[in-house]
Parts: structure tokens; sequence; C-alpha cells
């Protein structure tokens, strides 16, 4: 009997595997199309449980989480940036050697579903090699903010092409590791695109951010104590942060009960998030502002809202929680799906804000509260991202839902339990070059 031979769906070239779809239709796919769940010609089905899919990936991040904790611990001292380094350094050489390995096969695979890999072959050739670039740049600590910017947009665009492929359900390999392994494209391939984009952008904030948050703040400290003294600020400050950590948890046991579909939804959606968004905004960008203003010294509050201080910020930051109040009670009530949009990107824009939070005091008050203000602000970044893919691509009440309330649980404890380190609010005694 002669042996019947097919083409592949995607290009002419011969299949080598079939998949049957749900009414049964077989379809049939060369080495570099075949969907995940395809079965070579001629072999039994695969038995692969999920997590044994995945086993290549949860080694290699396995490897890097533990190069990064090692490298950190030499490195001798509590340092974000580096271990930030380390990690992104060691996630680049790894895969980029991987996709070099099979260079070939790589290209055809991303060539599939990578947005700017589908108009040019030679940037599919290209992409290996521009990953190992930048693991060299990341291990020897070169490149600077331009490294981290390119990064950031590499990240994003191969993040595009992930989605589109994750929205039109279409099952395809992952190109991830060169097609040395076969990975699915699924929202692991997605988390791993978006903590690389996410790493570089906390790169590039602290970068921008420390040198505006140490820019002249003894000038502004001394208009700060013009309307309170350092004692009274320290008290102020963790009963604001209290309160912001309450907020949260708030905003945490709402989009639980909304998940959840639970009879007290209604109450939360319509009167308890709105109001306490609104309340919360209302409080930080005018009740505070103009009691300041009337009671204490308006100079003073002018030159600090026009000197982008904590006062700036706040106030910013009042006008984001009252436009995701009106935002969130205008859904409860029309059910508008990219008003539920809102609330997260405020989140986000939250969260960015803090990485530029000016702190006043000593040098090494400022220094720590600046860092912990970062790392808060990593989290809301976190959250607020994850929730949005969430909302776009897991309408079905899957996805990413977890990682916004575990980062917003996060957040919650790190402002409840802030304290203002010792010197906070004090004038430095030798003005230092970076204040």
């Amino acid at each position: 009997m002669n042996k019947i031979n097919h083409t592949c769906e995607k290009c002419s070239m011969d299949a080598t595997f079939l998949k049957a779809d749900g009414s049964g239709l077989v379809h049939y796919y060369c080495d570099h199309h075949a969907p995940v769940e395809a079965t070579r010609i001629g072999t039994a089905p695969s038995s692969a449980t999920g997590l044994k899919k995945f086993l290549p990936l949860i080694v290699i991040f396995s490897s890097i989480i533990l190069f990064t904790i090692i490298t950190s611990i030499i490195h001798g001292q509590l340092d974000a940036p580096f271990s930030m380094r380390m990690m992104m350094g060691s996630f680049f050489l790894i895969f980029s050697l991987f996709k070099i390995f099979n260079i070939q096969a790589f290209a055809d695979a991303y060539g599939t579903y990578d947005v700017v890999a589908k108009r040019s072959r030679v940037y599919a050739f290209v992409y290996p090699f521009l990953e190992l670039l930048l693991a060299v740049l990341y291990l020897a600590n070169l490149g600077g903010i331009a490294r981290d910017v390119f990064t950031f947009i590499l990240m994003t665009v191969s993040t595009i092409g992930v989605v589109q492929k994750i929205r039109e359900k279409e099952e395809v390999p992952c190109a991830c590791l060169g097609m040395v392994f076969k990975v699915p494209m699924t929202w692991v391939t997605l988390i791993e695109d978006v903590l690389m984009a996410l790493e570089a952008l906390f790169m590039i904030l602290m970068t921008i951010g420390k040198p505006l948050a140490y820019a002249a703040t003894t000038p502004i400290l001394v208009e700060t104590l013009k309307i309170h003294p350092t004692a009274e600020w320290v008290k102020f400050s963790v009963t604001g942060h209290q309160a912001i950590g309450v907020f949260l948890l708030v905003v945490v046991i709402a989009s639980i009960i909304e998940r959840k579909s639970w009879k007290i939804q209604k109450v939360f959606s319509k009167y308890i998030v709105p109001i306490l968004f609104v309340g919360l905004g209302l409080s930080l960008s005018v009740v505070d502002i103009t009691y300041h203003a009337i009671v204490d010294d308006p100079q003073a509050v002018w030159y600090l809202l026009t000197h982008w201080s904590q006062f700036g910020q706040h106030f910013l930051g009042g006008l984001l929680f009252m436009t995701a109040g009106v935002a969130e009670w205008i859904h409860s009530r029309k059910n508008i799906f990219w008003i539920s949009l809102v609330t997260p990107s405020v989140v986000l824009v939250t969260g960015i804000i803090f990485f530029f939070h000016q702190q006043l005091g000593v040098v090494p008050s400022v220094i720590y509260s600046m860092t912990w203000h970062m790392l808060f602000g990593a989290s809301m970044v976190i959250s607020a991202t994850f929730r949005i893919i969430d909302l776009l691509l897991f309408k079905e009440k899957k996805g990413f839902f977890i990682v916004w309330i575990i980062a917003l649980l996060i957040g919650a404890g790190m402002m409840i339990t802030y304290r203002e380190p010792p010197g906070a609010y004090e004038l430095p005694a030798i003005t230092d070059s970076r204040i």
C-alpha cells in the first residue's frame, strides 16, 4: 500500500504532525508549525502532564533564581538594582543560547507570532544575539539607562505577539527555548516577557527617580517644617501610611467579593469602594492642602505644591484616586468594560509615582525611605499590570487575578507596618551633595 503524504496547513512542507479538532477533523503540520498538543505521525499521543510540559522552564527559572540569590549574597548587601541585573543577565544568557543552538527552528517558530519577526526574517535571526548582547551588558553592568530602555521596548514588542496568540487561542509552540524543548505558548510565556519588561522599567524609574528624589530636599524640608515640626510629621506619616494600607485591604476584599459574585457585592461596588476612593482622594488633594493653606502657612504650601514635593505628589495621587472612585461608581451601574480598567490603571500610575516620592530628612533616612517606597511602588505596578492583562485576556475568571490580590496584600502590609526611620524630617547638620 502506498503511503499517503500530507502537507502542512501553514506551509508547503511535508506534514510530520497531526491533530484532531473538536469536530474530529484532522489537521496536519510540519515540525515548525505543529501545535503543542499535536502528535507525531506514526506515534501514539503524548501522555505528558501539564507540569511535565513546563519542566524545562521550571528548572531554568529555578537556576536563575538560585544564581541571583548566590550572587546577591556574595555582593554582601541588599541591593535591588544589582539583584535585578543578575537576574536579567542570567535570563537573557540562558534563553539566548538555547535560541542560538537551533537558530533556524527558532526563526521559523518565532516568525509565527512575533509582530516584527512576521515581517522580517532577518529580525528573527538577529533576536537571539540581541538577547546575548543584553546578557553581557547586564552582567557587566554596562549600558546604563539606554540598555534598560532598549530592553523595555524589546520585551514589550515581544509581549504584543504573545498576547495576540493567546487572545486568538491558537495553539503554537513557544520559541523561548529555541525549539530545543517544545514548550506550549501559554500564560507562562506571557509572564516571562512581562516580568522582563517590568524589571527593565523598574531600573529606568530607579535611575531617573533617585536624582529627582535627592534634588533640593533641604529647601523643601525647610518649607515643610514651617507647617509642622519634625515630631508631628513623623506622627502624621504613620497615620497616613496605615490609612492607605487599610484602604488597600478594602480593595482586596472588594475584588474577591466581586470575583465570587457574593450577595454583598452590590454594597461594595456601588457604595463602599467608590466612597473610599473619593474620600481618600479628597483628603489627599483638597482637604489636606486647603487646611494647611488656611491654618498654617499658605506661601509654604504653594511652594511645596509647585516644587514636586510630597505635597505635590499627594495632590496628584488624590486626583487619581477620585478618578478611580467615579469610575467604580459608573461601572457598578452601567458595567462598561473599559471602565473596569480605570482602577488598575490608577494603581499602576500611583505605583510609578512612588519611584519619585521625595523623602525628607538626613541622608541615611532618605536612602532607607526611598528604597522602601520604590519597592512598594514595584508591588503596585506588578499588581496593576497583571490585573489589566487578566481583564483583557482572561474574562472566564481565570488567569492573573491571584497576582493582583497577592501584590495588593504585600503593599497593604508594607504600608501598615511602615515607620519613619531615625532622622526623618530632620535637617541634616551638613548638607550632603545628594540632598
